[in-house]
């Protein structure tokens, strides 16, 4: 009895822990009352580097009608996206919010006329790699897509050019990790 008492305080201490290191990115600390400001390529949030094959990145303001994070951050990149720990350690990839780059508000049309594909690459330990697209509908508002991907070394996306739309790019925010890894 007192073994299983106390393989049950060992199990309940690892998932203290476990669940200690996972977070939300969120991006507040690029909430602002401009209408855009311009954020670094590559910048980083909460032990995380983000970096594109575009110039920079972008965050609307906090009360503009094409945020899909009102009163906060999302962040809107362009071309292909590179996300992974500063430290190069790995970690877990679990989940993240994405809307249109922001041509449209809240619940309106976004002018696409297909879905808009998103293609992410994950690149794990011992250097394999998978991939998953995720489509955005055509209507402004922050879809939740989830992964559940575990040992990553990085994660990239980007904005396929195979469907009818007026943007290129798009915002994410909301991106919860596990920074020590999880292993599944």
């Amino acid at each position: 009895m007192k073994k299983h008492i106390q393989a049950l305080a060992v199990a309940a201490v690892a998932m203290a822990s476990v669940s200690a290191s996972a977070m939300t990115i969120d991006f507040s600390e690029y909430a602002t009352d401009q209408t855009l400001v311009n954020v670094a390529n590559p910048f980083q949030s909460k032990g995380f580097t983000f970096s594109t094959t575009h110039t920079m990145f972008y965050a609307w303001g906090k009360t503009q009608a094409q945020n899909m994070d009102q009163g906060g951050a999302a962040i809107m990149g362009h071309e292909k996206i590179t996300m992974k720990q500063a430290n190069g350690q790995p970690f877990s990839f679990y989940s993240v919010d994405m809307d249109d780059a922001g041509s449209s508000p809240l619940g309106t049309p976004t002018g696409n006329t297909t879905a808009h594909p998103i293609k992410f690459t994950f690149h794990y330990i011992g250097g394999t790699t998978s991939e998953k697209t995720v489509y955005l509908d055509a209507i402004g508002g922050k879809q939740t897509f989830v992964f559940g991907e575990y040992n990553l070394l990085s994660v990239d996306w980007e904005h396929t050019n195979n469907w009818a739309g007026p943007t290129m790019g798009g915002q994410f925010d909301n991106v919860k990790v596990n920074e020590d890894c999880g292993v599944k």
